[in-house]
């Protein structure tokens, strides 16, 4: 072997072992990280025990919240009873308005409660209470936020209620968040006459598409049908466009 060859292979020896942390030097590492665990023990543990007892608090909180659900439920039930009998006679809106309250009120933070608090408004409603309703559909949309289903229900149940108080703008808000919230549905189709009775011709015929596109088998399909212009017809394959009328040439006279 040559001097060189002896040299290059000495150099990539001492490159490679270079590279590689030796026993003393992981060693090292590690009474560190011992060192810096006994110096912040109590941090460590302190944090630890901070993030079982926020687990444990959540998993209790909702076994709680299951336990109270399951025994609003019959209650729900019951009330609803009275809201509309199964056996067909009629219904007793005051003193289903009176459980669902209850019900409300005791459980306000299960499915159940936010359910309720729905039907109270519609209670009063149906009672012939429509400020009391008002007040009531406006409390849901501050508490249960987070109840997309119903609330898009509580805002289309507003949007009747502006409509029938002349409030129009309110109206077409309620509608229109309604919407977003249950996408193409009744309160397209209220939205659409609201344009339309308004003079929007164009917003309305949107909307009206929209319904025809997205429920083309629904109720209100045909009349977005009525509202919206023929579509154009093609020219039959093969027919000839009529001959441009030419001008008459004038003849000079001799």
């Amino acid at each position: 072997m040559t001097a060189g060859r002896v040299g290059m292979a000495r150099i990539k020896k001492r490159s490679t072992s270079s590279t590689r942390p030796s026993e003393p030097q992981l060693m090292g590492a590690v009474h560190q990280a011992s060192d810096y665990y006994s110096g912040h023990r109590k941090m460590v543990l302190l944090i630890t025990a901070a993030v079982v007892v926020v687990a444990a608090l959540i998993i209790s909180f909702i076994t709680y919240q299951s336990l109270r659900d399951r025994k609003a439920s019959p209650l729900f039930s019951a009330a609803y009873e009275y809201y509309k009998p199964s056996d067909g006679t009629p219904p007793d809106y005051q003193k289903a308005l009176e459980l669902f309250r209850d019900i409300q009120k005791t459980y306000p933070r299960t499915m159940s409660g936010a359910t309720a608090q729905f039907f109270v408004a519609n209670s009063l409603m149906n009672l012939g209470r429509t400020d009391h309703a008002l007040g009531e559909y406006e409390a849901f949309v501050k508490r249960y936020q987070g109840r997309k289903e119903l609330l898009g229900l509580v805002h289309q149940r507003m949007g009747y209620i502006y409509r029938g108080q002349g409030k129009s703008d309110d109206s077409v808000r309620s509608f229109q968040r309604s919407e977003e919230l249950l996408g193409t549905g009744l309160a397209t189709v209220e939205l659409a006459r609201l344009y339309g009775q308004a003079g929007k011709t164009e917003e309305s015929q949107k909307k009206y598409k929209a319904v025809m596109e997205g429920l083309p088998n629904s109720q209100w399909a045909f009349e977005a049908m009525t509202k919206l212009p023929p579509p154009a017809q093609p020219a039959p394959e093969g027919s000839l466009a009529p001959p441009a009328v030419q001008p008459e040439k004038k003849t000079e006279s001799k």
